[in-house]
């Protein structure tokens, strides 16, 4: 029982407040904004913030990555073979990391997803596909063995603000972005990124 900002302040000391049920967009943390018969719950925004983001992240990339298995198997008929994400060297230092990686064929699929995609975004992962051929030599993984002889970049976003579609083809990349319920994959793509050995 709630009897006065004391009160209050033991209730919510592990917590960021009090959120009313029905309209839970209002912190409550004094005891005078709090109505008789109401009911609330704990509030803990850092928590709840950051799990929400972490969980709408990881469903943005699973559904990004879907997508692109989708265009590879409707549109090349191309079935994809999902590979590690997290690549390391030698001594176990991770040198770099990617929210997917498909291998179809000789082609490596390397995608980065984003909510808000932007020119600056769009740039720093054509620059991470160039390097990738490198990355591969030093990767201690024997599945970038020597059959792939091609890399293509994918942008993947729930937004792509005015010009950064363009600015992906431009730079060589594929783009994966949302269209009607789903996601589109805008597939112009040359293949720049031939790796040499």
């Amino acid at each position: 029982m709630l009897r006065n900002d004391h009160d209050m302040m033991k209730l919510i000391k592990n917590s960021d407040g009090l959120v009313h049920l029905s309209s839970p967009e209002i912190v409550f943390l004094s005891f005078e904004d709090i109505k008789d018969g109401e009911k609330y719950q704990h509030y803990r925004f850092a928590q709840d913030f950051q799990s929400w983001q972490k969980k709408e992240a990881d469903a943005m990339e699973a559904e990004t990555l879907l997508s692109m298995k989708t265009y590879l198997m409707d549109s090349l008929l191309a079935s994809a073979i999902d590979l590690p994400t997290d690549i390391y060297d030698s001594t176990g230092t991770q040198i770099q990391e990617w929210d997917g990686i498909l291998s179809s064929g000789d082609t490596l699929y390397l995608l980065e997803a984003k909510h808000s995609m932007s020119i600056e975004k769009v740039n720093k992962i054509a620059d991470r596909v160039k390097q990738f051929p490198q990355i591969m030599k030093l990767s201690a993984e024997k599945v970038f063995d020597g059959k792939h002889r091609k890399i293509a970049g994918i942008a993947c976003g729930t937004r792509f603000p005015g010009g950064c579609r363009e600015e992906a083809h431009r730079l060589g990349l594929m783009v994966v972005y949302p269209s009607g319920s789903r996601y589109r994959v805008d597939g112009k793509i040359d293949f720049d990124y031939a790796i040499e050995r």
